[in-house]
């Protein structure tokens, strides 16, 4: 059970017993003990965990993966039904993963691309945009112009 959180992700096997905070909207903390074995630190919400949850007397165990909070706690959704703010549950972890940020693009280059497209020269396309675009579809479908 000596398992630490490495840069991507971490698979391990830890069960323990929480009890769902009543006054912060089903809020799960994990305790210092489980913190340790996983090597979690106070971070800023960037990890996911894959973790198994239940009631202390329940059978049925549901899968879920939930962000951590920057106090390593989770949130029980709606979904997991019968339990409610105060009761005790069961949590088995499966797995941390370090969210990793999305790179930032390059600044514009999407617009550079569109740009140079617009730039060209091509036959047959109006040059006043789409300002006049009732009257050319009034023109198509009647044969009369819409220009006064």
């Amino acid at each position: 059970m000596g398992a630490t959180l490495n840069s991507v992700s971490a698979l391990v096997s830890i069960v323990f017993d929480a009890r769902v905070q009543r006054s912060k909207n089903r809020l799960v903390a994990i305790p210092a003990r489980v913190q340790r074995l996983l090597g979690l630190t106070r971070r800023a919400g960037d990890r996911l965990i894959h973790v198994s949850v239940r009631r202390a007397s329940g059978r049925r165990w549901g899968s879920h993966y939930f962000k951590l909070t920057e106090d390593n706690e989770f949130s029980i959704p709606s979904d997991v039904t019968g339990v409610s703010p105060g009761d005790r549950i069961e949590v088995k972890v499966h797995q941390v993963l370090a969210a990793a940020p999305i790179p930032e693009s390059p600044g514009g280059a999407g617009a550079r691309v569109l740009l140079r497209l617009a730039e060209r020269p091509r036959p047959g396309w109006r040059r006043d945009g789409s300002t006049r675009l009732d009257d050319y579809l009034k023109e198509a479908v009647h044969g009369e112009s819409g220009l006064r």
